[in-house]
Parts: C-alpha cells; sequence; structure tokens
C-alpha cells in the first residue's frame, strides 16, 4: 500500500487527521481512474464481461470489452461497486474451477495472478480512503470497512448508522469539510 503511514504535508502540519481520515462512500473521483485501470486487469476477457453483465442483470448491449468499459465510464458510483464486487466473485470462482482440474505450474500461475489482482484492489481502496474494502474469507467480495471504533468492542455503533461514522460522501472534497478547532 503506497499510502501507509503517510499523510499531506497540509493534515500534518495542520494536525487535523480527523478530515483526512474520514471514508468516502461510493466511488470518488480521485478513484475512478485507479479503479477503471484494476477492472481492465479483473475483467480481461468477453467471456468474463459477459459473465459480470449476466450476474449484474444489466440491460445493455455488449459487443465487445469496451462496451462494457464504456457503461462504466457513464455509471453511477453504485454500479462501480456491483461491477468490482462481482469481478472478485468471478476471479474466486475461475480459481476454484482451476483448482479442481488444472494441474501444477497453471494452477500456481493462476493463483499468483489472481493475489496479485485482489491485494492490488485492496491496497487501491485503502491509499484512497474508501468506505469499502475486499474481503476473502468465503465468497470474495466487498464489504463496508470497520472503523477503528467498532473494531474496538461490542457496544460499539452500527456502520449503517450514520450518525455513529465519519463518512463522506462522494464529491465532497477533504480541503472544504469544516476542522475542528484552529
Amino acid at each position: 500500500m503506497a499510502g501507509v503511514g503517510w499523510r499531506p504535508l497540509t493534515v500534518r502540519a495542520h494536525r487535523d487527521l480527523s478530515a483526512y481520515e474520514a471514508l468516502y462512500e461510493g466511488v470518488p473521483a480521485h478513484l475512478r481512474p485507479s479503479l477503471r485501470r484494476w477492472f481492465l486487469t479483473a475483467v480481461p476477457s468477453y467471456r468474463r464481461a459477459l459473465a459480470l453483465q449476466r450476474l449484474l442483470r444489466w440491460d445493455l448491449r455488449l459487443d465487445g470489452l469496451a462496451d462494457l468499459h464504456r457503461h462504466l465510464d457513464e455509471a453511477d458510483g453504485d454500479a462501480w461497486l456491483d461491477a468490482v464486487d462481482c469481478a472478485l466473485h468471478l476471479i474466486r470462482e475461475e480459481v476454484r474451477c482451476a483448482c479442481e482440474g488444472t494441474p501444477g505450474d497453471d494452477l500456481v500461475q493462476l493463483v499468483e495472478e489472481a493475489t496479485v489482482v485482489v491485494g492490488s484492489l485492496s491496497d487501491m481502496l485503502d491509499d484512497a480512503g474508501s468506505a469499502w474494502t475486499v474481503d476473502v474469507s468465503g465468497v470474495w467480495g466487498l464489504e463496508r470497512r470497520a472503523t477503528p471504533l467498532q473494531r474496538a468492542g461490542s457496544d460499539a455503533p452500527d456502520l449503517h448508522d450514520h450518525e455513529a461514522r465519519a463518512v463522506r460522501p462522494v464529491g465532497a472534497d477533504r480541503r472544504t469539510l469544516p476542522r475542528d478547532g484552529p
């Protein structure tokens, strides 16, 4: 993860981490280019694109990968999250099927590639301050990121309680959020 421990100079100088540490809902503008590039790797074939379209039940003409990418370029954050979540599921299913029938080196290479693709997404979401993270326990997919408060104990508020968590709506600029104190 590129941003571990690092904070912008302006944040460090003002010692106000609360605004910077707030999580983004949906898919913020600063995450979209990286997510699009990740998606090209995660859905590299027309076959996988068709599977994604079927599972998401998207009503669109899909004559090639370019059609899927064009659709996502115009999509809202929810559609992006669904597409990423589904792509993770498809990668898992491909690895699972390969484990049942692919011998030796091919399987090792497939698992290594899947690990890199999934790991890069996890790092990307962390770096961008996304409210979402990758869950690879069981069915691979996205899950809401637990805040430090939720990890602290069972008395922590529910993640769906909007009053209890600092989550920034998509489109909110970190620099324009009100600061606590001077």
